[in-house]
């Protein structure tokens, strides 16, 4: 086949599609197209219409509770505080956050620690007792046997006062407490001891340090010591009832 012969016409296009095609060719020729279709809108009607829609943009602004200019410095001003209040926000939140944190990481009061561990001794508890010990290489038995070899001695602790305390606020992460302890004496030799008066025995100093989120007790200082009997104790005083008259 030549290359420069025409290719082949399509078949031939349907009666009715083409009869349907010249319809509309003919009625798009009927119809009327308006001035500004055939020649476009002149300068000086263009120039009209613009000058009427500026004056009804006046008479609504006129008409506005809030005329444009406001309306205009209005939004810039509340975009300019939407983003003061914005920035403050988020100092507020950083410094919150900061805050809270500090406050949640900082050690707290050793008042409760102390209280728990004094509370157990008085009560013999010592497994309790030995809960709130800093790890010191004194396991629980022996801790037990050396409280159980004072108390028979000198009597189980029946009260304790505390009479000073160094630092332990909230923050500090050493304290010093310095308690008077009363204690029951021993009214019998079965156990080996001498019998003692009961009595109290003062400036007992347990040294407390904070780590691993607690308060623990590092030293418990002269609580279990077993004083010589020559070293006797200041006597607990007993109210004496008033006399009826």
């Amino acid at each position: 086949m030549n290359p420069k012969q025409n290719p082949a016409r399509p078949s031939e296009i349907p009666p009715d599609v083409e009869a349907r095609y010249r319809a509309i060719q003919a009625e798009m020729q009927q119809l009327q197209l308006a001035p500004e279709a055939l020649v476009g809108e002149s300068r000086e009607a263009r120039y009209a219409r613009q000058q009427r829609l500026r004056q009804l943009r006046r008479e609504f602004d006129a008409a506005s509770r809030y005329p444009l200019a406001r309306r205009q410095r209005s939004a810039a001003t509340t975009v300019v505080l939407m983003a003061s209040v914005g920035v403050l926000l988020c100092m507020l939140s950083i410094g919150g956050g900061v805050l809270v944190n500090n406050i949640l990481s900082r050690p707290p009061d050793i008042s409760g620690t102390i209280t728990n561990f004094m509370d157990d001794i008085k009560s013999q508890d010592y497994s309790s007792a030995y809960t709130y010990l800093a790890q010191n290489g004194q396991d629980v038995q022996a801790f037990i046997g050396t409280a159980g070899t004072a108390d028979n001695a000198m009597g189980n602790v029946i009260k304790y006062q505390q009479i000073s305390q160094i630092n332990g606020k909230s923050g500090d992460v050493t304290a010093s407490v310095t308690f008077n302890i009363t204690r029951a004496g021993n009214d019998s030799t079965d156990l080996g001891y001498d019998k003692r008066p009961g009595g109290v025995y003062p400036s007992i100093v347990v040294i407390m340090t904070y780590g691993g989120d607690k308060w623990r007790v590092s030293d418990y200082g002269s609580l279990f010591r077993v004083v010589p009997l020559g070293d006797t104790p200041t006597p607990a005083v007993t109210p004496t009832p008033a006399k009826g008259k």
